[in-house]
């Protein structure tokens, strides 16, 4: 069963999620769509298990070797590593993934401006990106509280947003 949506078309597609259900769902897309064609991901959050990967392709094809072939990960553990990422990334007719884009700019070593000003060239990168080839990214729905608004601006430079909402469990009336 297929729970993230696979793009299809040129653009920038966006995914918000609590960061459980990326780290469990992102595996199964990565599989799907490196089955038919190479695939680019630059994951920010360290969110990718390669053994978690390997095992899902193999439920899939026999061909393990040949599928994770077509699958260049890269990780970047800060701001300026995803801006350089984005930036060496060339464009081309085949999807690239970029997972948990703001857990990078997360980093209160580096000041909120500077952190805001890098967002704001790694989106101008993503765009060039997403002029040739479908470019899909992934972040958790829990942003911290100096940089709620990145969401907004996530949201607003997305060709298509899907977002997951946490399910509100009812409250048990109380008796007494």
């Amino acid at each position: 069963m297929e729970i993230l949506p696979a793009p299809q078309t040129k653009g920038t597609h966006l995914f918000i999620a609590p960061r459980a259900f990326l780290k469990q769902t992102i595996p199964g897309l990565i599989t799907h769509l490196a089955i038919t064609t190479p695939l680019k991901i630059l994951d920010g959050g360290n969110s990718i298990n390669v053994h978690q990967l390997s095992r899902q392709i193999r439920r899939r094809t026999g061909q393990v070797f040949q599928v994770l072939d077509r699958v260049h990960l890269a990780r970047a553990f800060t701001c300026y590593q995803m801006l350089a990422m984005l930036r060496e990334a060339p464009s081309g007719p085949f999807p690239i993934m970029v997972l948990e884009l703001l857990a990078t700019f997360y980093d209160e070593n580096v000041s909120l401006m500077e952190r805001t000003r890098l967002l704001k060239h790694s989106l101008f990168e993503i765009e060039r990106l997403c002029q040739s080839a479908p470019v899909l990214i992934t972040t958790s729905d829990t942003p911290l509280l100096e940089s709620e608004n990145w969401l907004t601006v996530l949201e607003k430079n997305a060709d298509q947003v899907w977002r997951l909402e946490k399910q509100q469990t009812p409250s048990t009336p109380r008796m007494f």
